[in-house]
């Protein structure tokens, strides 16, 4: 039996800029993210795992001083690090 194995290591980055002309912030940082997700298929037996984590780093966004939340939310996931985990079978049905 012969496994396919992927990985792939992705990264984000959102440059800094300037505040919205309402918000008495004039600059918003910058920011990375990482991202990690692989796969494992066993061989012709249709079964393939994925895993994997978005955020892995955990980065903390930049605090964003608007009249809202203190963050961008038209850029910034708030949720940080979310792991995921996901099985799946194929069938040659036709």
């Amino acid at each position: 039996m012969r496994g396919d194995v992927s990985l792939t290591l992705s990264a984000h980055y959102s440059s800094s800029y300037a505040g919205f002309s309402y918000s008495p912030q004039e600059r918003v940082d910058n920011y990375l993210t990482w991202d990690l997700t692989g796969s494992y298929e066993f061989g012709e037996s249709g079964w393939k795992v994925y895993a994997g984590a978005r955020n892995i780093t955990n980065a903390e966004f930049p605090f964003f001083d608007g009249f809202g939340p203190p963050w961008d939310p038209r850029r910034v996931d708030t949720r940080g690090r979310i792991v995921h985990l996901e099985l799946r079978k194929s069938y040659d049905l036709f």
